[in-house]
């Protein structure tokens, strides 16, 4: 996502929260900081955070599993960063999140829990299914 934006509106500074839409199987970025804050600002394919955090919402999972139902309550928040950092990169943990097994988002294969990573890769996901997130850095 990097340097690629909607036409008429400025590239993405400041903190973000990124989580998948549930519609369109797409990412949803949210601003965390700025003028914008509290919107949500693209819709990209794909997109590389940095300093990011996991993060997700008690209540919002007691309601997915109370009522079966999805909605938002788990994602990532950090700044968005050049997808060209994954080229100087190494190794990374693949990284999911599955409320009806895990309370945090945890690594595969290990299930370890994942909470704070140094750069995230958040891949174009398909309709169906998901592709695992990436972590370099991951703690």
């Amino acid at each position: 996502m990097g340097t690629q934006r909607p036409q008429g509106r400025p590239a993405v500074s400041g903190r973000v929260y990124v989580y998948r839409n549930l519609n369109t199987g797409t990412w949803s970025v949210r601003a965390l900081d700025g003028p914008r804050r509290g919107l949500v600002i693209a819709h990209p394919a794909e997109v590389v955070l940095r300093d990011a955090a996991f993060l997700v919402s008690a209540a919002g999972r007691a309601r997915v599993l109370r009522t079966g139902v999805r909605n938002v309550h788990a994602g990532v928040a950090g700044y968005v960063a050049p997808r060209s950092r994954l080229t100087a990169a190494e190794a990374f943990v693949a990284v999911t999140y599955n409320p009806r097994r895990n309370a945090t988002f945890v690594a595969v294969p290990s299930g370890a829990a994942v909470v704070r990573a140094a750069l995230v890769h958040f891949p174009a996901q398909p309709r169906r299914g998901s592709v695992p997130l990436r972590a370099w850095g991951a703690a």
